[in-house]
């Protein structure tokens, strides 16, 4: 089993699929602010945008897929050399009640998780900053230590 870091978006149910959708831009978003940082060079084959270093070709791509829209996979890279993978999961209120329960109007939630290793932190952080200027988002930065989620309050 992964340590993760996670973040929650606490939403109506019925926003799941717009907090879901500012979640992908958002990846997609810093994927772009990564591109910008550095050089890149598109290679016109395979419609992959690359990103070219003196230590080597480094991702700057992201691609989604879901086989049931309620768990949708990224692919992504941010110039450095490794390929992530986040998910997110629109069907995780069971994993969140102890947060969900502080609302007094029934709440949904949206959950994002990526690895929590490189650069974990820094992509939560841009994920929740873009979600919190109309969401309220709470942030686990390692789901293996005994800090759990606590509510995010711009990043650092």
């Amino acid at each position: 089993m992964g340590v993760d870091a996670k973040l929650v978006v606490v939403c109506k149910e019925e926003e799941k699929m717009k907090v879901t959708e500012k979640i992908l831009l958002s990846a997609g978003e810093l994927v772009t602010v990564s591109r910008s940082l550095s050089r890149f060079d598109v290679n016109s084959w395979g419609y992959k945008e690359t990103l070219t270093t003196g230590d080597g070709v480094y991702s700057s791509t992201a691609a989604m897929s879901t086989h049931n829209f309620r768990t949708f996979n990224i692919k992504f890279g941010i110039g450095d050399k490794y390929e992530r993978q986040a998910f997110v999961h629109t069907t995780c209120e069971r994993d969140v009640e102890d947060i969900l329960s502080a609302y007094k109007e029934p709440r949904g939630a949206v959950l994002f998780s990526v690895g929590c290793w490189g650069k974990s932190g820094l992509i939560l952080d841009f994920v929740a900053q873009e979600l919190s200027k109309s969401f309220d988002v709470y942030v686990d930065y390692n789901d293996s230590d005994d800090v759990d989620y606590v509510r995010f309050q711009g990043a650092m």
